[in-house]
């Protein structure tokens, strides 16, 4: 994305030749890019692609002089305000069974009465299934495009209820690969269940219009069956998220929004949200970066603005957990090829 840009600013700036590169070339780069109201975030990450650019390619294949691309001056600076932080809030967890609400028992049955209702309906599931799953593992949006099903692990790690009988608990474990930063990492996360129910309704999507369509290990999770399994546009979740649910339901005074930011939800505050929601129940800051594929130090410059009030007994009373279930014996499960029509959901889900 940013190349276009790249090229852009050069052809303005009669930049035709590596050669051509100096210190301080690219001092307008930010302001050019401001013009078009780019979010500071955003120009200190294309700062960052220009400098990656410079130093592994051009430097490294001798494309420009060495003491120009070590220059700390080549580069300009993108400052950070605290409010730049605060978009892309966190949903708050009353927001979130509002919108969750509305997707399960209004949008989807909207959808059930449009025009080429099949298709619509379908996209509508599978928009829900992104959500609870992006919501749970902190994934972005273009890891959760990407994903296959031989990424995903599904083991029953199992628990013994207070009668001493074995209950299922499903545990999912991801290995995926943030395109951002290219780190690469393992999340475990409770959408077993979940995604044992979205295979059920993309195999009964297939039976029903006898498609000539395969799932497979190598199938993307949010594959569309009417289109081969082919992904779905970059702007097709985003649309439905901004357009068909969060203005909705804003526009009926449903949803209080985040109480230390003045910016709406969007599609990636899902990710701020998995975050907001491990810091507020304590976990480790260490392991959650980990999981998210952040710095310690980024993770929480950028996300704890969470209310303090969600912590408060930990300061004031001294807790003592019961009924804790005991763990049992994992067993592997392949969702691809069980056989169960038993789909079991909650209101989380």
């Amino acid at each position: 994305r940013i190349l276009g840009h790249l090229k852009n600013y050069f052809k303005e700036n009669n930049l035709i030749y590596t050669s051509d590169i100096k210190v301080g070339v690219f001092q307008d780069y930010v302001p050019y890019r401001k013009k078009e109201g780019t979010p500071n975030l955003m120009l200190q990450n294309e700062v960052k692609t220009i400098k990656d650019w410079v130093s592994n390619y051009l430097y490294v294949n001798e494309l420009i002089n060495p003491y120009i691309a070590n220059d700390k001056k080549l580069y300009p600076r993108v400052e950070i305000r605290p409010d730049d932080l605060l978009k892309n809030p966190a949903i708050m967890p009353d927001d979130w069974m509002t919108i969750l609400d509305y997707i399960r028992n209004t949008y989807i049955k909207k959808k059930q009465h449009q025009p080429r209702h099949q298709r619509a309906t379908y996209t509508a599931y599978m928009f829900w299934h992104f959500l609870l799953l992006a919501k749970n593992t902190g994934m972005d949006k273009e890891e959760l495009m990407k994903l296959k099903w031989k990424n995903i692990e599904t083991v029953d790690e199992g628990r013994i209820d207070s009668k001493g009988e074995r209950k299922e608990w499903l545990v999912t474990y991801i290995y995926t690969t943030r395109s951002k930063t290219g780190v690469s990492r393992e999340i475990p996360c409770n959408q077993g269940r979940e995604l044992r129910r979205l295979l059920k309704i993309q195999k009964g999507y297939i039976e029903r219009h006898k498609l000539s369509v395969e799932i497979t290990p190598n199938t993307l999770v949010f594959g569309n069956v009417f289109e081969q399994m082919k992904p779905y546009s970059k702007s097709t979740f985003h649309h439905m998220f901004r357009k068909e649910v969060f203005l909705v339901l804003k526009g009926k005074g449903l949803l209080k929004g985040h109480k230390f930011s003045p910016h709406d939800y969007t599609l990636k505050s899902l990710r701020s949200t998995f975050i907001e929601d491990k810091l507020r129940s304590g976990t480790d800051i260490f392991l959650l970066a980990r999981v998210a594929g952040h710095d310690p130090k980024m993770l929480m410059k950028h996300y704890e603005k969470m209310d303090i009030r969600t912590r408060a007994n930990e300061l004031t009373i001294d807790t003592t957990k019961f009924g804790e279930t005991k763990p049992t014996k994992g067993n592997k499960i392949d969702l691809l090829n069980e056989q169960k029509d038993d789909i079991r959901t909650n209101r989380d889900s």
